[in-house]
This record gives C-alpha cells, sequence and structure tokens, in this order.
C-alpha cells in the first residue's frame, strides 16, 4: 500500500487525505493491522470482536486471500472518542474531555463551522484515483475486497457489500446542489451495483426527482474517502445546504474537487476507488438483507435500485473505507449526533439546554434547567422531531439539570422518581421511519414506513418543583473538593 512519506504527520494535515489518517493512527496508538484475514466472513466477524471493546481502534485488514497484498480494508469505529474527535478536526486536549464537555466543544465547533463564510469546493483536473482507469469491459467491481460481512447478508445471495462506508453523491435537478449521502452499496455483478437508500434520505429524494421526467440519476460513490468529507456526508444537513462546503469550513480549506467524466459531479480528489454511472428509472433488483446498525435484518430482501456502472477509477494499492454494524453501536455514544440535536435546539430558541446525551441512535436525553411551565415538553417534542434527533430515536427523555445525561444510571433514577406515566409520557403518531426499522412490518412499502416517538419528562413537575423532595447526596462542588483531595488514592 502506498502511504505517506515516513514523517509524522502534522497539525490538521491527516484531515486530508484518508493514507495521513492511518498514519494519524498509527501514531496515536490506535490502530491494529491485521494481515490474512479472509473476506468471507473473517474480517467482519473479527470486526466484530475488535469493534466491540471498551475503547476500540481502528483495523486495517490488508494480504486479503485471492487480492494483491496491499489492497487493503480500513474500518474505523464510530464510537470511540478519541478518534471522533480527532476526525472531527479538534484537539488532543479537547479528545479526552469528559463525555458532555465533549459534547459541548463539539457543539460550539459545528456551530462556529456554519456561522463562518462558505468555503466552496475547488475544482482541479487531476487526482490520484486516476492512476488506474477502468472502462466498459474493463470494469469488475470483484477486483476489489469487498467483504461479505455478516453471515445473513444477501440471503441466499451471500452479498458482499463494497459500500458501508461509502460516500454516494447526487445533484438535486432543480437546485443544482450537490448531495453527499452515506447508503448502503451492495455487489450485484462486475458492472452493477445495488443501491439501498432509506426514503426519507436526500439522495431518495434527488432520484425521485430525476425519475419523474423520465431520466436516469447521474451518481458517484467513493469506497475510501477522507475523515472529513465522510463525516460532512454523515451529519445531517439541510437539504439546500451543501456538505463540501461544511467539509471545507471543517479544514479551512476548499475540498478538492474533480469533475466526473461521465457525470459531471464533483468528486473528492483524495478518494481510493470511485464508481461513476446512473440509475435508471424502473430498473430494480431483489437487495439485502444486512446487518444494520439497529442491529436486526430488519430491511429484508426488497427491490432496490441499481447503479450501471461506466467507469471505476482507483488509487494504486486502494483501500476500502469499511463501516460496518455492530450491535454494540445500538447503546454506544455518538457525540455528533448530541452534539447535532443540542444545536439544532438552540436554534429553535428552546433556552437553557444544559446538555444533550445519545445513546446510539435509538435514546436522545437533554437536560435543561426549567424556566416556565411546558419548557420541559417543549425541549423534548423538538429533539424528537429535529432531523439529528430523529433519525431512529424513539425515544425522547428531559431531565433538570442537576442529571448529567451521559450517566445512564441518573437518567433511570431521574425517570423512576420524577415521572408519572399517566402525565409524563407524550405519544407522537405517524413519525417518519424506514424499512430498517424492525418494528416496520414485512412487506410495508417504503412510503408507508411510520413509527410512533415518545417523550418522556422525567423534570420535577414545573408547578411545585421548588418544594420537590431535596435529593440526598454531596453536591457536586463537595464531591469535586473530596475527590481532588483523595485522587492520589482513589485513582
Amino acid at each position: 500500500m502506498k502511504a505517506a512519506a515516513n514523517r509524522e504527520v502534522g497539525e490538521m494535515e491527516y484531515l486530508m487525505d484518508l493514507r495521513l489518517w492511518i498514519r494519524k493512527l498509527e501514531e496515536i496508538g490506535k490502530l491494529k493491522k491485521i494481515r490474512g484475514a479472509n473476506w468471507d466472513l473473517e474480517i467482519g466477524t473479527l470486526w466484530d470482536i475488535i469493534g466491540s471493546e471498551p475503547d476500540p481502534s481502528s483495523a486495517l485488514f490488508s494480504e486479503i486471500p485471492g487480492y494483491p497484498p496491499e489492497y487493503a480494508v480500513l474500518i474505523n469505529p464510530q464510537n470511540s472518542q478519541r478518534i471522533s474527535a480527532l476526525a472531527s478536526g479538534m484537539t488532543e486536549e479537547e479528545s479526552v474531555l469528559p463525555p458532555i464537555e465533549y459534547v459541548r466543544a463539539l457543539k460550539s465547533r459545528m456551530k462556529r463551522i456554519r456561522s463562518q463564510p462558505r468555503i466552496l469546493p475547488r475544482i482541479v483536473q487531476d487526482a490520484p484515483f486516476m492512476e488506474n482507469v477502468d472502462e466498459a469491459e474493463k470494469i469488475d467491481l470483484y477486483k476489489f475486497p469487498a467483504p461479505r460481512w455478516n453471515e445473513a447478508d444477501g440471503g441466499e445471495l451471500e452479498a458482499r457489500y463494497l459500500g458501508t462506508g461509502c460516500v454516494c453523491i447526487t445533484r438535486d435537478p432543480d437546485s443544482g446542489v450537490a448531495n453527499l449521502g452515506i447508503y448502503r452499496v451492495m455487489i450485484h455483478d462486475k458492472n452493477l451495483l445495488g443501491l439501498y437508500m432509506s426514503p426519507n434520505k436526500d439522495g431518495m429524494t434527488n432520484m425521485r426527482k430525476h425519475h419523474a421526467t423520465g431520466k436516469p440519476m447521474p451518481i458517484a460513490v467513493t469506497f475510501g474517502q477522507d475523515l472529513v468529507t465522510y463525516w460532512a456526508a454523515e451529519h445531517k444537513h439541510p437539504h439546500a445546504e451543501s456538505e463540501y462546503e461544511y467539509a471545507g469550513g471543517i479544514r479551512q480549506k476548499p475540498v478538492e474537487v474533480v469533475t466526473g467524466r461521465h457525470t459531471g459531479l464533483p468528486i473528492p480528489a483524495s478518494a481510493e476507488i470511485v464508481v461513476e454511472g446512473f440509475v435508471m428509472p424502473n430498473e430494480l433488483r431483489d437487495e439485502g438483507p444486512f446487518g444494520e446498525w439497529v442491529g436486526y435484518y430488519s430491511s429484508g430482501t426488497k427491490p432496490e435500485p441499481v447503479i450501471r456502472v461506466k467507469s471505476v477509477m482507483f488509487r494504486d494499492n486502494p483501500i476500502i473505507f469499511g463501516h460496518p454494524h455492530l450491535r454494540a453501536e445500538v447503546v454506544g455514544m455518538p457525540w455528533r449526533w448530541a452534539a447535532a440535536v443540542w444545536n439544532r435546539l438552540e436554534a429553535c430558541g428552546v433556552p437553557d439546554v444544559r446538555g444533550v446525551w445519545a445513546y446510539g441512535q435509538l435514546w436522545t436525553v437533554v437536560a435543561i434547567r426549567q424556566r416556565y411551565p411546558g419548557h420541559a415538553r417543549q425541549a423534548g417534542i423538538i429533539a424528537a422531531q429535529t432531523k439529528p434527533g430523529s433519525v431512529g430515536a424513539r425515544f425522547t427523555l428531559v431531565v433538570d439539570d442537576d442529571i448529567d445525561p451521559s450517566d445512564s444510571q441518573a437518567v433511570l433514577w431521574a425517570m423512576g422518581t420524577r415521572m408519572n406515566p399517566v402525565e409524563d409520557i407524550q405519544i407522537m403518531r405517524r413519525s417518519w421511519s424506514s424499512s430498517i426499522d424492525p418494528m416496520v412490518p414485512p412487506g410495508t412499502p417504503s412510503e408507508a414506513c411510520f413509527t410512533s416517538r415518545a417523550v418522556f419528562d422525567a423534570c420535577r413537575p414545573f408547578e411545585w418543583k421548588d418544594n420537590f423532595p431535596q435529593a440526598t447526596g454531596p453536591s457536586p462542588e463537595l464531591r469535586q473538593r473530596t475527590y481532588e483531595k483523595w485522587k492520589s488514592i482513589l485513582g
């Protein structure tokens, strides 16, 4: 594998290229190198073991049997605070902050990025992925070591998913804005890919607009890209916003892009593997199931759109960016979701939000200092319906500011002692969902995928909160003073 020069990666430089990121991971001791694992289930099973560790490293798989030895698969976890922080361009000091303080710092960083002048992508004429260009009969997607991640992936098809940590680039035909999204991409044939997009995703909206006019949708997919482009694609932006501008804001310099020869789409110049193709109207092929982030094979096997591949471009010794989902991530800690919800609450005018936490993408907890009747319910309902807060969070909890929302025991204690279930649970019906949701009945068409959401008001009743029984235990100030005095013994 061609890598960066043998030197220490400079500050922020690692955000520009996936190979520099690998060097950075080595420097901080957060990379496991595994040679000789098979693409068929072995890579996926090993990652299930590594990724389930309390503070997991990234894993780089090479010397995969049947492939050139330097072709590799990098799996980058999203449930390690330190890796998440560095991949967001934050400092080493910020990466080891206490959880809620880290979310607060990340929230501020995300807010600053949005408030600064737009940094448009810069078009360049050349890119490393142009080292190899396959078109027509030369196209063979099986030349890359795409893993079969889970035993049931694809059912009888035993499908291989080249795209789990990929970035799909499409364009809104009305506004002309290019969109970056993360969708799963399965190999059907050497020049045919399956594409699964939830109905609420921007890529699906763009596809429907193209197909409504009877035209195919141009699409480019990168199967290995720099960390910032991936984060920007993963983050939930308004449909009219450019993820490239957001990525430029993180890096404080433009994202360099190449204009695709077949699609005209802007493609990140630092990409490892690039596919250009078209999604044709009414052309569907059975896709799935796949082991999704909810921890179930819930979407089943259904006809989904396909990409007819026109070209495959790749760097010498390419690296696939894999992000297979672990069931552990359901109770993991995606700080970016929490920071995004916090910013959206403040943007909607909800005052005195003191903390937000997300237990995976399934539970959101908001801590507030109550200011007026209905404040807690307002915070919960808005959090449950913001785009990042409603991706999968069926349950949103609101607690007082004496509760640390990242402390699950404290949150459960508040629920058990400050809630009257008949009064303090509000149900919102017919909220959006997708076929990935295990509670959507099998066979439900995508346009009928609804769910309900529950908001739990676990705050002291506002009208008599000042007379609520005093909680036991030391004050935070006393606890901190005592800890500082005895920390050499406490460890």
